[in-house]
């Protein structure tokens, strides 16, 4: 996958120019993201082993948002799409509702 972005980023046309700004976020917002990342990530582990599911079905689901990267096969700007729907909490809290409304238990890991 590693490649792939690797041959598409290096096909992409640079950004513009930007007079007297920087080109990344400060580094207080980046920290802020990343401590938000770890929380969800910690919170999700911890509410997923107090359930009691499988914990192989967890690392499949773990590297589930990753095959996003493969319609940058397609192009860039479908890559791009693919690569920001399933990297927000917008899809998994959509998909979260039906899956613990369902009587269905094995439905209920993949909340």
């Amino acid at each position: 996958m590693t490649a792939i972005v690797t041959h598409f980023a290096d096909q992409a046309p640079s950004a513009p120019a930007m007079h007297g700004a920087t080109r990344s976020s400060p580094a207080g917002v980046k920290t802020i993201l990343r401590l938000e990342g770890a929380a969800a990530f910690a919170a999700a582990v911890a509410l997923y082993a107090h359930a009691g599911f499988s914990w192989p079905l967890f690392a499949i689901l773990l590297l589930a948002p990753d095959l996003a990267m493969l319609p940058y096969l397609i192009g860039p700007r479908a890559g791009a799409a693919a690569y920001n729907l399933v990297h927000t909490y917008a899809l998994p809290c959509r998909l979260r509702s039906p899956a613990f409304g369902s009587p269905r238990r094995s439905w209920r890991p993949l909340a």
